[in-house]
C-alpha cells in the first residue's frame, strides 16, 4: 500500500555503487532512458551499470501501460543493453520483446533509435514473430519485414536478408 507521509527510500547497497550512478548518467545522456520514457512507462525499471575499466549494461523491466498491478507475465517486457569497448573491436547489443505496437511506433522507429545511441560501422536486426493471435495482433514485426524504412535506415545500406521460417 501507498503512505501518506512523505518516506525516505533506501535502496540496497548494490544499487548504490558508483557503476550504478554512473551507468544511470550514461543511460540518461545517450539517449537510451528515452526509448521506453517514464512519462509513457511510470512503472518501468532499469537498472544501469557503467564498468571499471569500460563496459556498460542496462536492463530494463516495461511492464505494459495500465498493468502495473497484474503480475501475468504476458503483460511485462524487457530490454536488456550490453557494450563492449575494446580498441580493435567493440560490441554493443540491444535486445527487447516490448511490442513495437504497445509504444506506438514501428519497429524500424525503435532500430532507428538504437542504431542513432551507438552509431556503429555496422549492424544487424534479428526479428522474431509469432503467429497473429486472436485480436489480429502479432508482434509488429510482420509490419517491419515489409516496412521500406527497414530498408533505409539513414546512413547505412542493407547488404543481406535471410528469413527462417519454422513450423509451429
Amino acid at each position: 500500500g501507498f503512505s501518506s507521509e512523505e518516506e525516505d527510500l533506501t535502496f540496497p547497497e548494490e544499487l548504490t555503487t558508483e557503476g550504478h550512478t554512473l551507468g544511470t548518467v550514461v543511460s540518461e545522456s545517450c539517449g537510451l532512458s528515452d526509448l521506453y520514457p517514464t512519462s509513457k512507462y511510470p512503472d518501468a525499471r532499469v537498472d544501469a551499470y557503467l564498468f571499471t575499466p569500460c563496459g556498460f549494461s542496462a536492463n530494463g523491466v516495461i511492464p505494459a501501460p495500465g498493468c502495473a498491478n497484474d503480475s501475468s507475465a504476458s503483460t511485462t517486457h524487457y530490454f536488456t543493453v550490453h557494450v563492449t569497448p575494446e580498441p580493435q573491436c567493440s560490441y554493443a547489443s540491444f535486445e527487447t520483446n516490448v511490442p513495437a505496437r504497445q509504444t506506438g511506433r514501428e519497429t524500424a522507429d525503435i532500430v532507428e533509435q538504437v542504431v542513432k545511441i551507438f552509431r556503429p560501422g555496422r549492424f544487424s536486426v534479428t526479428l522474431f514473430e509469432a503467429k497473429p493471435t486472436a485480436d489480429g495482433f502479432s508482434s509488429g514485426i510482420a509490419e517491419a519485414k515489409r516496412s521500406s524504412r527497414m530498408e533505409a535506415i539513414k546512413g547505412y545500406r542493407r547488404v543481406d536478408r535471410i528469413v527462417h521460417d519454422l513450423d509451429g
